[in-house]
């Protein structure tokens, strides 16, 4: 796979928008919507496609999930693909002994999926969010893995008007520590761009986006406000809703 070319087969609005190639690995990071961008990416094309994560996602399940795969090592894993017909569009992830989760894969296990025969796209989850809208990365995230060419950086647009305390964004004392912030601090629009720059410098080098998710929760003025102060930091910006991705800038 060179990562050159456009993807071959049909590919929809979600692909088109965020300007996929075949080949290409994504690194997703950030919160409010990582999970599912990666499903809209996995219906939107007759293309052979594997979500995974590094460090642990939603378990299988979900009437949007790809069929789920096991991976018990890289070998196995090879093999079981090499049976399957395609389109193969696939998640895949352990399970975490009791837990409620997908335990992710490691850094090289998810660089051995990147050369799978006909794979035209690895969708990875290399943080979690615990389902909030923004957070403060600790050290040992994001896990990324060498084989990424696009890093993909999203925040979720109902952090605007929340407050940094536990249950409203995830990790707020590292929040308020690493920004400056006090307890209760509510999130203004200068905030989030502050946290989106703050996702985007953890990127690996490569193609870098930036989604901007739940975007029907503000309104749109705000929305393409917030786009346009990323325009030269990235290749574009994307709006993320119920209704699909919007490129706006």
């Amino acid at each position: 796979m060179s990562g050159r070319e456009e993807v071959r087969g049909r590919r929809g609005r979600v692909w088109s928008a965020l300007g996929l190639r075949e080949g290409d690995c994504l690194s997703v990071m950030g919160s409010g919507g990582k999970t599912t961008l990666l499903r809209r990416l996995a219906e939107d094309t007759e293309n052979d496609v594997i979500l995974t994560t590094t460090t642990h996602m939603a378990p299988p399940g979900h009437p949007q999930d790809p069929p789920f795969l096991a991976f018990q090592n890289l070998e196995r894993f090879r093999l079981d693909w090499a049976g399957l017909p395609p389109p193969r569009r696939l998640l895949t992830g352990r399970f975490q002994p009791g837990g409620g989760k997908l335990a992710g894969l490691l850094p090289e296990e998810v660089d051995g999926l990147a050369d799978l025969p006909g794979l035209a796209l690895l969708a990875v989850e290399v943080d979690g969010s615990r389902a909030l809208p923004a957070k403060a990365h600790a050290s040992h995230e994001p896990v990324f893995f060498s084989r990424s060419t696009v890093g993909v950086s999203v925040l979720g647009m109902q952090a605007l008007g929340r407050r940094v305390l536990e249950g409203e964004v995830h990790r707020p004392a590292l929040m308020i520590q690493r920004f400056g912030w006090s307890s209760g601090h509510r999130l203004e629009l200068e905030d989030l761009e502050r946290i989106a720059g703050a996702y985007l410098a953890l990127l690996p080098p490569g193609r870098r986006i930036l989604v901007l998710s739940q975007a029907r929760s503000v309104p749109e003025d705000l929305l393409r406000d917030l786009a346009r102060r990323f325009r030269d930091r990235v290749e574009r910006v994307l709006g993320q809703s119920e209704d699909g991705l919007e490129v706006l800038g």
